[in-house]
């Protein structure tokens, strides 16, 4: 395990360990605190009972005796005695009038009735060499408190962070094939959502590098034959430079390059509605509204052409669907009445509510002109994203005009 790595497996258990450490520190020392108060409050308890109780000797019954072994002639003393040995930390020392009294540390003094006093003092080495023990004591437990916890702490923090940690070294290993993340098994409910979270992000992430190379592929492919014309046609004017040839060969490079113009347009018109589709989500779309608002956007463009809308919008349908990518294709659509419709006439537009329909019927520029027929949304495309957004396009040609009819299935 590197600790210098700011990961948060590292920093969070470096925290908990570093709580728990400072926990026992502090355990250990108003322990610590608490016991010596205890003992110094213990030992001036004593020294006020060993008083109380040498206030009933005599200066004949104390003087010149050993306390540390017990008289038999004097009950007292005895007691005295007992005391002193139980409470070992307890000096009792007599003095006449004429001796100096030194000064110790947890002090009491009795003064008898012919003059002489008892120094009664609390030794500060045993209450220190209490409190060594102590300490002793409370290093051995946090010692091994520290080490239990430590040893258990290691393993939750590890079984907690070994899914999350798995789901790490799994985003790395992006050229496995397999999915790698369903071998980090976890009832965490945060992780749950994680792993579902990256499973998505990897999918996308394939169709879209699956959907990158099939466009170029397609545009390869789509661009060979044109390419492979111009070169073929570029061969031919190296035999013959003649004026016409050349001002023909200009001519026909030019619909070339505007043949190869509009199959880039159409693909990546597709793949870019596609990558909405990937890329957004359904919701509930109020086609009147998008076609009242398309009749109002293309309105210049109409003008400019001469061109008038006879739309009757009494009925809407609502469909469940991809907003933006269904936006594109019927603006694709508008443009294109736009562009094919011949100048100076009406377009007729209208809705069948009940088999959600939009009719476009318009007179065409030529007679083998149609809806359909322009670089931005041909009947490749729209089979394409028919079989996506789920809608069908018919087209029929009665009389004069052309009648085209949109019908969402969704």
């Amino acid at each position: 395990m590197n600790f210098f790595r700011p990961s948060l497996e590292n920093k969070t258990l470096l925290l908990l360990l570093g709580s728990l450490y400072g926990a026992l520190i502090l355990m250990s020392t108003v322990s610590l605190n608490v016991y010596e108060n205890h003992l110094k409050s213990e030992y001036r308890d004593n020294l006020k009972f060993i008083a109380n109780s040498l206030e009933h000797l005599t200066s004949q019954e104390i003087k010149n005796k050993n306390f540390n072994t017990c008289n038999t002639q004097s009950q007292k003393m005895c007691t005295l005695c007992t005391l002193n040995n139980d409470f070992a930390s307890v000096n009792v020392d007599y003095f006449t009038r004429k001796e100096d009294i030194r000064h110790k540390e947890y002090e009491k003094i009795l003064i008898l009735k012919d003059g002489s006093y008892i120094q009664l003092s609390m030794s500060k080495k045993y209450i220190e060499s209490q409190l060594n023990n102590m300490r002793y004591i409370l290093f051995y437990v946090f010692l091994i408190v520290s080490i239990l916890f430590t040893f258990i702490i290691y393993l939750l923090h590890r079984k907690l962070f070994s899914p999350l940690k798995c789901l790490v070294n799994s985003c790395h290993n992006l050229e496995q094939e397999k999915d790698t993340t369903t071998q980090c098994p976890s009832d965490s409910y945060e992780i749950q959502e994680l792993r579902m979270a990256i499973l998505n992000l990897l999918k996308k992430n394939k169709l879209l590098y699956e959907k990158k190379h099939d466009m170029f592929k397609e545009i390869t492919h789509q661009l060979k034959s044109p390419i492979a014309i111009m070169q073929a046609r570029l061969s031919s004017l190296a035999n013959d430079t003649s004026p016409d040839t050349v001002k023909e060969y200009v001519k026909e490079t030019n619909t070339d390059i505007e043949g190869i113009k509009e199959i880039i347009q159409d693909i990546l018109f597709l793949e870019g509605v596609e990558l909405d589709i990937q890329n957004t989500h359904k919701s509930d779309i109020s086609m009147k509204a998008v076609f009242e608002d398309m009749q109002k956007k293309f309105q210049p463009l109409l003008e400019l052409n001469q061109i008038t809308i006879d739309a009757d919008w009494r009925e809407d349908f609502t469909i469940y669907s991809y907003k933006k990518p269904i936006l594109q294709v019927i603006q694709a659509m508008y443009e294109n009445v736009s562009i094919h419709t011949k100048k100076g006439t009406t377009i007729d537009m209208a809705i069948d509510a009940a088999k959600k329909t939009l009719i476009i019927s318009n007179i065409p520029k030529d007679k083998e002109d149609n809806l359909f027929k322009s670089t931005r949304i041909g009947t490749k495309i729209i089979k394409r994203l028919s079989e996506k957004l789920n809608f069908t396009v018919t087209t029929e040609h009665h009389k004069n005009r052309y009648i085209t009819m949109i019908t969402f299935h969704s």
